[in-house]
């Protein structure tokens, strides 16, 4: 667990569900997550770590966003990572129990964070245009984001 000790690692989990691997918590960033078993999530945590750190770089602004959408947001890897730099956060996800984990946590932890389940993919233009973003972030499955991305004209 690269610098994080065993100790501090456990004090600050949470569960959600009775198998899951713990993930540590990014140093002021996240709070530290839970996912059952067998949800796709970052296995590594220091390739999580870069991943986390990259995303924040490209997103940091002098002034906070009115409204950060993140499609493909799985249980909120990067959702519950980047909340201090928008006003209000909407995160979109097809996976049910992907979904359903990240409206938890952003029920206990993220006040201005929105989780919600939809299937991603161009009937979805509409909406997603309806929520008016001034920040868009993708994270899609390895299968892509083909479908959405060409219905936004990306």
């Amino acid at each position: 667990m690269s610098r994080y000790n065993r100790r501090s690692f456990l004090r600050g989990a949470s569960a959600f569900g009775a198998a899951s691997l713990a993930l540590p918590a990014l140093p002021s960033l996240s709070p530290i997550r839970t996912a059952p078993a067998g949800m796709f999530r970052q296995a590594n945590p220091a390739v999580n770590h870069a991943l986390v750190s990259h995303v924040r770089a490209s997103l940091s602004t002098d002034a906070p966003f009115e409204h950060l959408l993140e499609l493909f947001g799985g249980a909120g890897n990067l959702t519950f990572a980047v909340p201090d730099l928008a006003k209000r956060v909407t995160t979109i996800e097809g996976e049910g129990a992907a979904s359903k984990l990240a409206k938890q946590i952003a029920a206990s932890h993220a006040t201005h964070v929105t989780a919600l389940a939809r299937t991603i993919d161009a009937s979805l233009v509409d909406e997603l245009v309806a929520l008016a973003p001034d920040a868009l972030l993708l994270d899609p499955p390895r299968s892509g984001a083909r479908d959405v991305g060409a219905a936004l004209g990306a």
